[in-house]
Protein backbone atom coordinates (compact mmCIF):
# COMPACT_ATOMS: atom_id res chain seq x y z
CA UNK A 1 0.00 0.00 0.00
CA UNK A 2 1.27 3.53 -0.70
CA UNK A 3 1.33 6.37 0.85
CA UNK A 4 -1.48 7.91 -1.25
CA UNK A 5 -3.33 4.99 -0.58
CA UNK A 6 -3.13 4.92 2.94
CA UNK A 7 -3.84 9.18 2.51
CA UNK A 8 -6.76 7.87 0.66
CA UNK A 9 -7.87 5.40 3.10
CA UNK A 10 -7.69 7.36 6.16
CA UNK A 11 -9.71 10.48 4.64
CA UNK A 12 -12.05 7.77 3.10
CA UNK A 13 -12.95 6.57 6.80
CA UNK A 14 -12.45 9.74 8.57
CA UNK A 15 -15.81 11.16 6.78
CA UNK A 16 -18.90 11.06 8.61
CA UNK A 17 -20.62 7.83 7.11
CA UNK A 18 -16.69 6.78 5.67
CA UNK A 19 -17.39 3.67 7.76
CA UNK A 20 -20.71 3.01 5.29
CA UNK A 21 -19.11 1.55 2.63
CA UNK A 22 -17.48 -1.00 4.99
CA UNK A 23 -21.04 -2.08 6.77
CA UNK A 24 -22.61 -2.69 3.56
CA UNK A 25 -19.99 -5.24 2.57
CA UNK A 26 -20.36 -7.04 5.38
CA UNK A 27 -24.56 -7.54 4.32
CA UNK A 28 -23.60 -8.44 1.17
CA UNK A 29 -20.98 -11.09 2.85
CA UNK A 30 -24.60 -12.34 5.12
CA UNK A 31 -26.46 -14.33 3.05
CA UNK A 32 -29.28 -13.35 5.19
CA UNK A 33 -29.04 -9.90 4.69
CA UNK A 34 -29.45 -10.55 0.64
CA UNK A 35 -33.55 -10.52 1.90
CA UNK A 36 -33.43 -6.86 3.07
CA UNK A 37 -33.91 -5.12 0.23
CA UNK A 38 -30.54 -2.91 -1.11
CA UNK A 39 -32.46 0.36 -0.54
CA UNK A 40 -33.09 -0.29 3.31
CA UNK A 41 -30.04 -1.42 3.91
CA UNK A 42 -28.02 1.75 4.71
CA UNK A 43 -30.66 2.50 7.10
CA UNK A 44 -30.35 -0.72 8.80
CA UNK A 45 -26.35 0.38 8.71
CA UNK A 46 -26.83 3.11 10.88
CA UNK A 47 -29.44 1.64 13.23
CA UNK A 48 -27.01 -0.77 13.79
CA UNK A 49 -23.95 1.62 14.70
CA UNK A 50 -26.30 4.25 16.56
CA UNK A 51 -27.22 1.36 18.45
CA UNK A 52 -23.77 0.40 19.39
CA UNK A 53 -22.40 3.54 20.30
CA UNK A 54 -25.38 4.22 22.48
CA UNK A 55 -24.41 0.76 24.39
CA UNK A 56 -20.89 2.59 24.38
CA UNK A 57 -21.80 5.49 25.90
CA UNK A 58 -24.21 3.47 28.74
CA UNK A 59 -20.95 1.11 29.59
CA UNK A 60 -18.93 3.96 29.83
CA UNK A 61 -21.17 5.23 32.77
CA UNK A 62 -20.14 2.16 34.89
CA UNK A 63 -17.06 3.47 35.78
CA UNK A 64 -14.74 1.24 33.60
CA UNK A 65 -11.37 2.65 33.39
CA UNK A 66 -10.46 0.42 30.09
CA UNK A 67 -12.16 -2.51 27.88
CA UNK A 68 -9.56 -4.87 29.53
CA UNK A 69 -11.22 -3.45 33.26
CA UNK A 70 -14.76 -3.82 32.38
CA UNK A 71 -13.88 -7.43 30.82
CA UNK A 72 -12.22 -8.75 33.91
CA UNK A 73 -14.77 -6.79 36.24
CA UNK A 74 -17.41 -9.18 34.29
CA UNK A 75 -15.33 -12.43 34.57
CA UNK A 76 -14.53 -12.78 31.06
CA UNK A 77 -11.33 -14.66 30.41
CA UNK A 78 -8.86 -12.63 28.31
CA UNK A 79 -5.95 -14.25 26.87
CA UNK A 80 -3.08 -14.15 24.38
CA UNK A 81 -2.59 -16.60 21.35
CA UNK A 82 0.86 -16.21 19.04
CA UNK A 83 -1.63 -18.12 16.64
CA UNK A 84 -1.77 -16.02 13.09
CA UNK A 85 -5.00 -15.51 13.60
CA UNK A 86 -6.08 -16.43 10.76
CA UNK A 87 -9.20 -18.11 8.95
CA UNK A 88 -9.17 -18.39 5.40
CA UNK A 89 -8.94 -14.77 3.52
CA UNK A 90 -9.47 -13.27 7.07
CA UNK A 91 -7.25 -12.31 10.08
CA UNK A 92 -8.55 -11.46 13.60
CA UNK A 93 -7.01 -9.64 15.54
CA UNK A 94 -9.25 -11.20 18.50
CA UNK A 95 -12.44 -13.39 19.05
CA UNK A 96 -15.12 -13.96 21.58
CA UNK A 97 -15.98 -17.22 22.42
CA UNK A 98 -18.72 -18.30 25.01
CA UNK A 99 -19.31 -20.46 27.22
CA UNK A 100 -17.24 -19.70 29.25
CA UNK A 101 -16.61 -15.85 27.99
CA UNK A 102 -13.46 -15.50 26.86
CA UNK A 103 -11.10 -13.48 24.68
CA UNK A 104 -8.47 -14.60 22.82
CA UNK A 105 -6.04 -11.99 21.19
CA UNK A 106 -3.69 -12.87 18.51
CA UNK A 107 0.03 -11.14 19.15
CA UNK A 108 0.96 -11.05 16.15
CA UNK A 109 -1.73 -9.08 14.04
CA UNK A 110 -2.08 -6.54 16.64
CA UNK A 111 1.70 -6.04 17.15
CA UNK A 112 2.61 -5.47 13.24
CA UNK A 113 -0.63 -3.14 13.26
CA UNK A 114 0.99 -1.11 16.16
CA UNK A 115 4.36 -1.21 14.48
CA UNK A 116 2.51 0.43 11.12
CA UNK A 117 0.03 2.80 13.23
CA UNK A 118 3.54 4.07 14.82
CA UNK A 119 5.45 4.79 11.44
CA UNK A 120 5.06 7.75 9.27
CA UNK A 121 2.87 9.02 7.68
CA UNK A 122 0.16 7.08 9.75
CA UNK A 123 1.57 8.36 12.87
CA UNK A 124 1.15 12.22 11.87
CA UNK A 125 -2.15 11.59 10.19
CA UNK A 126 -3.81 9.39 13.32
CA UNK A 127 -1.79 10.49 16.38
CA UNK A 128 -1.73 7.45 19.12
CA UNK A 129 -4.15 4.51 18.40
CA UNK A 130 -5.11 2.59 21.36
CA UNK A 131 -5.12 -0.35 19.13
CA UNK A 132 -5.31 -3.12 21.81
CA UNK A 133 -7.74 -0.73 23.73
CA UNK A 134 -10.13 -0.71 20.56
CA UNK A 135 -9.68 -4.45 19.75
CA UNK A 136 -10.84 -5.37 23.31
CA UNK A 137 -13.70 -2.64 23.05
CA UNK A 138 -15.20 -4.41 19.90
CA UNK A 139 -15.22 -8.02 21.93
CA UNK A 140 -16.65 -6.62 25.18
CA UNK A 141 -19.54 -5.25 22.82
CA UNK A 142 -19.89 -8.99 22.03
CA UNK A 143 -20.32 -9.58 25.34
CA UNK A 144 -22.78 -7.13 26.20
CA UNK A 145 -25.11 -8.37 23.68
CA UNK A 146 -24.92 -11.91 24.44
CA UNK A 147 -25.25 -11.31 28.75
CA UNK A 148 -27.40 -8.55 28.89
CA UNK A 149 -29.05 -9.09 25.02
CA UNK A 150 -29.66 -6.26 22.44
CA UNK A 151 -31.99 -3.88 21.21
CA UNK A 152 -33.35 -5.55 17.18
CA UNK A 153 -31.35 -2.86 15.57
CA UNK A 154 -28.74 -5.16 16.49
CA UNK A 155 -30.26 -8.08 16.00
CA UNK A 156 -33.15 -7.40 12.57
CA UNK A 157 -34.71 -10.59 11.54
CA UNK A 158 -35.91 -11.76 8.11
CA UNK A 159 -38.47 -14.32 7.03
CA UNK A 160 -37.12 -16.99 5.80
CA UNK A 161 -39.81 -19.80 5.39
CA UNK A 162 -43.40 -19.53 5.15
CA UNK A 163 -45.83 -22.16 5.01
CA UNK A 164 -49.62 -21.25 5.10
CA UNK A 165 -50.08 -19.27 8.38
CA UNK A 166 -46.16 -20.42 9.37
CA UNK A 167 -43.29 -18.09 9.33
CA UNK A 168 -39.77 -18.73 9.94
CA UNK A 169 -37.65 -16.00 10.92
CA UNK A 170 -33.28 -15.78 11.29
CA UNK A 171 -31.26 -13.26 12.52
CA UNK A 172 -28.92 -11.23 10.21
CA UNK A 173 -25.69 -11.88 12.15
CA UNK A 174 -23.91 -8.66 10.54
CA UNK A 175 -25.76 -6.45 12.22
CA UNK A 176 -24.20 -7.04 15.06
CA UNK A 177 -20.60 -6.74 13.51
CA UNK A 178 -21.65 -3.27 12.54
CA UNK A 179 -23.04 -2.20 15.96
CA UNK A 180 -19.28 -3.28 17.74
CA UNK A 181 -17.55 -0.93 15.45
CA UNK A 182 -19.92 2.23 16.16
CA UNK A 183 -19.06 0.47 20.18
CA UNK A 184 -15.47 0.13 19.60
CA UNK A 185 -15.76 3.99 18.17
CA UNK A 186 -17.68 5.65 20.55
CA UNK A 187 -15.64 4.05 23.12
CA UNK A 188 -12.10 5.07 22.22
CA UNK A 189 -13.53 8.57 21.11
CA UNK A 190 -12.06 8.14 17.87
CA UNK A 191 -12.13 10.71 15.06
CA UNK A 192 -12.10 7.91 12.66
CA UNK A 193 -14.40 4.30 11.82
CA UNK A 194 -11.98 1.52 13.32
CA UNK A 195 -13.09 -0.30 10.07
CA UNK A 196 -9.69 1.73 9.47
CA UNK A 197 -7.56 -1.23 11.49
CA UNK A 198 -9.19 -3.84 9.66
CA UNK A 199 -7.90 -2.61 6.25
CA UNK A 200 -4.96 -2.08 7.38
CA UNK A 201 -4.23 -5.38 8.94
CA UNK A 202 -5.45 -6.80 5.62
CA UNK A 203 -3.21 -4.25 3.33
CA UNK A 204 -0.58 -6.06 5.77
CA UNK A 205 -1.34 -9.73 4.99
CA UNK A 206 -1.57 -9.12 1.47
CA UNK A 207 1.88 -7.61 1.39
CA UNK A 208 3.08 -10.52 3.42
CA UNK A 209 1.64 -13.25 1.07
CA UNK A 210 3.03 -10.85 -1.67
CA UNK A 211 5.89 -11.49 0.00
CA UNK A 212 6.00 -15.12 0.05
CA UNK A 213 5.48 -15.74 -3.08
CA UNK A 214 7.93 -13.68 -4.65
CA UNK A 215 10.60 -15.84 -6.00
CA UNK A 216 14.15 -15.40 -4.81
CA UNK A 217 16.23 -12.91 -7.08
CA UNK A 218 19.49 -15.32 -8.51
CA UNK A 219 21.47 -13.26 -6.26
CA UNK A 220 19.59 -14.01 -3.39
CA UNK A 221 19.04 -18.08 -4.48
CA UNK A 222 21.44 -20.44 -2.02
CA UNK A 223 23.92 -22.53 -3.69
Amino acid sequence: MTGTDLDALVEALAAPEGWMPSALRRLEQDALAARIPTGEQPALARAARAAGATMAADARRRGWASADHALRDLRVDVVEDDAEGRSGPLVHHAVYTAPPARVTLYRGPIAALEHLLTTPPLRERLGHVPVREAILAHELFHHLVRAGGAPESLRPRVQTLRLGRWRRHAVVRAAEEIGAAGFAGAWCGLAWAPELLDHLTLALSAASDHRARTPLSRAGRPR
